[in-house]
């Protein structure tokens, strides 16, 4: 595989899952802001923040991949630090033995180690795209 196909898969299922991921989050910021809250990390004016403001973040940055050459690099990084802080709270709600739903779409199934290495096999591929789709000088 060349690194232009690679490039392509890579910026069209990472660019694709937080645009998708984005968009049913801002359909229903209710649920978001619920599961949000479940993690029991952030105060109630944080939560509420982060349902209105992640969504579109997670839509634009996706968006940036996809169809925004000048801004992918700046996507790739933001994308990269949105799944180590999602990581991170999945392993924090592990460890604490909350039975949530990770939030992250429309299943409501309980979180599981799976979930926890599913972002950290997107992280992998995140900072390939991060190294690799780099702007040509």
């Amino acid at each position: 595989m060349t690194k232009t196909t690679l490039l392509w898969l890579l910026r069209l299922g990472i660019g694709l899952l937080f645009l998708y991921s984005g968009l049913i989050k801002i359909m229903d910021p209710h649920r978001f802001a619920e599961s949000t809250a479940n993690y029991l990390i952030l105060g109630d004016r944080a939560v509420i923040l982060t349902a209105i403001y992640l969504p579109w973040l997670e839509v634009w940055t996706g968006l940036a991949i996809l169809l925004l050459p000048p801004m992918r690099s700046a996507a790739w990084l933001l994308i990269t630090l949105m799944l180590l802080v999602f990581t991170a709270a999945k392993i924090s709600a592990l460890t604490r033995g909350l039975d949530i739903s990770c939030g992250c779409g429309t299943g409501e199934e309980p979180m599981t180690l799976l979930d926890v290495l599913e972002n950290l096999f997107l992280l992998a591929l995140t900072t390939a795209g991060l190294l690799l789709d780099r702007p040509k000088i």
